[in-house]
């Protein structure tokens, strides 16, 4: 349960869920796993709640490592970076904002990346 190879699909499953915008609970559905009874995966899903608590700030931990990478490595090569912010509230009526750095990077491909959110 704790090789690489279930880190992995831990990782990826989350991955999954989140890129979808698909609620941690999709895995505690009957039809989800229906599907990985019939997949026949050596893997354990795990349930939502260890999703959170365990792979949530794994993954946090991950894309900001590759993002600090990028901005490493892209940064230093550009001649103008942009920062904009946002404000809303959530349906909690909690106010929130967030900044966001915009560039072209040395492939002329624009890069925005979502810096940081505060409550």
């Amino acid at each position: 349960m704790n090789s690489k190879q279930q880190k992995r699909f831990d990782l990826e499953l989350v991955m999954m869920l989140v890129t979808t915008n698909t609620s941690f609970r999709f895995v505690e559905t009957p039809g989800f796993k229906r599907f990985i009874n019939w997949v026949g995966t050596e893997f354990t899903v795990k349930g939502r709640h260890a999703m959170l608590r365990d792979l949530t700030p794994l993954l946090t931990r991950n894309v900001q490592t590759a993002l600090d990478e990028v901005l490493r490595r892209e940064l230093p090569t550009c001649e103008n970076v942009s920062f904009t912010t946002d404000e809303w509230q959530s349906k909690g009526e909690h106010p929130y904002i967030s900044l966001t750095l915009h560039y072209v990077n040395k492939k002329f491909v624009l890069r925005k990346f979502f810096l940081k959110g505060l409550r």
